[in-house]
């Protein structure tokens, strides 16, 4: 078994960034629950920052609110991948990319 040594900041900004993410796409816990295969208590564990989810449901949580792991984990404040904003702006991504 892996030990992963996990930031205080990154906790709290995977739990904020969930819970902000499933409340703008009008989700209950539940919802995202059953999305994922998980309990609801599992979820309320990630929001609270009891728990992390594991890389799988990580990804799956990045799939079902259309974003990147990196934006769930705190890592970049853009929720949107290179490919979508290539597509949506142009060579102009570059400059979306550096707002802060």
């Amino acid at each position: 078994m892996a030990l992963m040594i996990v930031d205080a900041q990154v906790q709290q900004q995977f739990s904020k960034r969930l819970k902000d993410l499933r409340h703008d796409a009008g989700m209950r816990q539940l919802d995202v629950a059953h999305a994922l295969n998980v309990s609801r208590k599992s979820i309320s564990h990630y929001e609270v920052g009891k728990r992390l989810p594991d890389i799988v449901r990580l990804s799956q949580l990045a799939d079902l609110f259309d974003c990147t792991t990196d934006y769930l984990l705190g890592r970049t404040a853009i929720k949107e991948d290179w490919a979508t904003l290539l597509q949506k702006y142009g060579s102009n991504a570059f400059k979306v990319a550096e707002t802060p």
